[in-house]
């Protein structure tokens, strides 16, 4: 009923039961282990690897359910032997409530069966209890009969847990699937091949991630399973309203759940159902349209599609009907840049999508960035209560120290918290922005506007020619988005106008030197623009042109000193 994303997997002491399974022939007994003594009573097989020296012996024989006296038939696995990882003994094969084994049956031939309501209890064994009730019912009734061979409490077991807080039970329950490997309209194959041809990923290494994760992954339930989002636009014909469970709140405003045939034979009317419908869970026995008959009486799905299902189709619904002109000119995007940890929830989706809805990749470069974490190092989340709003950093330190901040951690391999030190050392960049102002400030007021050439010394030369190379150093890392590797060359070339200024040769000469200070820093700041917006938009009107913005200004050309 929930995502795996909304799950969280905790570890913890769970006594660990050895019970006795008498082998159908003979009267010795063979003692399985388990956390869940209260489904037991489900167990059908135990899976022993044919490699497994301690119990393949036992293959092919049967044993006795001791809950129900069934045959428990010991089989042959086919899941991969590791000796190093096996456990010191036997569990019974649990489909019907461990997710691990239910994917199992899905590619072998044994069956399974739900086991918990919709309400979390119990409804074959100990119908009504939760399954924490009815395992205390079981133990009991496991030592009556002298069947537990002994516990092990020092066991360290795990559970599942919303992220919430609250624990949570498997259920098997109908949903909807998007099919990727459908012989009419296949969406895996498709993606791939135009992912392997046309589209360009930040860091390249994860293009490889992106193909690994479409090439394995399942097909996708894009049912959300809740209460509020986009319906999905199916409809159930409920000529047979015994295959139907509805949740509803009646006229009264009283919430009611059951079978739907028991309410219309109760005479509570269709209308008043499908009015106050909350839920509806129908078996695989019904049939069910997107288009409705008039001669035929229908209840609508319940159900919402997945967030990543509606946020995929995004990038190619964002920009109107395909063929319109703001599609034809937009789609698909430049590029999208998004958090790695989407790559297969969002990216990869969009990825399919969109190929299918328009025949093209919805955007043609995939940036994933690495993430913030909260100060204990963990990513931040609503559900925990630990993000940190990026206003507090623009209160304390400016938009343009926090983005250069941020800026300055794209190179980096892995998630990072903001530190106050890499904060501080953009507020000193920016104060030393400042104090260039002062400088150029003077060579608007007593400098000449203009130099030629000709005048120019050695190393006024080698420092236009340093400005050319930065120019061109910024705009390719730019363009291979190494922005990280762009704004420290940036940050570095600073210090070599400074340290030009500083020079007593470079005093005794300030006829010549604040003219070409005052040239190159103008430049400067275009290219340091993308990664300082603000103070180089004030520095560019308070020195320069307020007539002209830097943003809608070219890019420095060679030989930048050419005047």
């Amino acid at each position: 009923v929930l995502s795996d994303i909304e799950l969280r997997e905790q570890s913890g002491p769970l006594p660990l039961y050895f019970i006795k399974f008498n082998f159908e022939a003979g009267q010795d007994w063979l003692p399985l282990a388990t956390e869940r003594p209260e489904f037991l009573f489900a167990a059908t097989h135990v899976l022993v690897h044919p490699s497994d020296a301690r119990f393949a012996a036992h293959i092919g024989k049967n044993l006795i359910n001791p809950i129900t006296g069934e045959t428990v038939r010991i089989v042959a696995s086919k899941r991969k032997f590791d000796p190093k990882k096996q456990d010191p003994y036997l569990v019974p094969f649990s489909p019907s409530f461990d997710k691990y084994d239910y994917e199992y049956t899905l590619r072998n031939d044994i069956p399974s069966r739900n086991l918990i309501d919709w309400d979390g209890t119990m409804t074959e064994r100990y119908p009504g209890l939760t399954p924490l009730e009815a395992r205390a019912k079981e133990i009991a009734y496991l030592n009556e009969r002298d069947l537990i061979e002994r516990v092990d409490n020092s066991h360290i077991g795990s559970a599942f847990f919303c992220k919430r807080g609250h624990p949570v039970e498997s259920v098997l329950r109908l949903t909807w699937f998007l099919r990727l490997d459908d012989s009419k309209t296949p969406l895996r194959s498709p993606a791939i091949r135009a992912v392997e041809k046309d589209l360009v990923v930040f860091p390249k290494w994860r293009h490889k991630g992106i193909l690994e994760w479409i090439g394995k992954m399942p097909d996708w339930p894009i049912a959300r399973q809740n209460v509020w989002g986009i319906c999905i636009p199916l409809w159930y014909d409920i000529s047979d309203p015994s295959q139907f469970i509805v949740w509803f709140i009646d006229q009264a405003g009283t919430r009611k759940q059951g079978n739907l045939k028991s309410f219309l034979d109760n005479g509570i009317s269709l209308k008043e159902i499908e009015n106050g419908l909350q839920r509806i869970y129908a078996s695989e026995k019904t049939q069910w349209t997107m288009e409705r008959q008039p001669d035929k009486q229908y209840l609508p799905e319940t159900d919402t599609f997945d967030t990543w299902f509606s946020s995929g189709e995004w990038s190619a619904m964002a920009f109107g009907e395909p063929g319109s002109a703001d599609f034809d000119y937009f789609y698909p995007s430049n590029i999208l840049v998004v958090g790695y940890d989407l790559l297969r929830l969002s990216v990869c989706r969009e990825l399919f999508l969109g190929l299918y809805m328009t025949g093209r990749l919805p955007f043609r470069t995939a940036y994933l960035h690495r993430l913030i974490t909260s100060s204990d190092g963990r990513k931040m989340s609503k559900s925990f209560g630990n993000a940190v709003s990026v206003t507090e950093y623009f209160d304390r330190y400016g938009a343009d120290v926090t983005r250069m901040t941020l800026v300055s951690y794209t190179d980096l391999p892995d998630d990072f918290p903001l530190t106050e030190d890499r904060l501080n050392r953009f507020v000193e960049f920016s104060k030393r922005l400042r104090d260039m102002q002062k400088i150029i400030a003077v060579a608007n007021q007593y400098g000449a506007v203009s130099f030629s050439l000709a005048s120019l010394s050695n190393e006024e030369h080698a420092l236009l020619t340093a400005f050319d190379d930065l120019a061109t150093s910024v705009e390719t890392s730019i363009e291979r988005l190494n922005f990280a590797q762009a704004q420290e060359a940036l940050c570095g070339y600073l210090s070599v106008i400074e340290q030009y200024l500083h020079r007593p040769e470079t005093l005794k000469k300030s006829g010549i030197a604040l003219p070409v200070a005052r040239h190159i820093f103008q430049k400067y700041l275009i290219l340091l623009h993308p990664f300082m917006p603000f103070m180089t938009e004030d520095l560019n009107i308070a020195l320069y042109d307020p007539t002209q913005l830097l943003a809608g200004t070219a890019w420095p050309k060679k030989r930048a000193g050419d005047r």
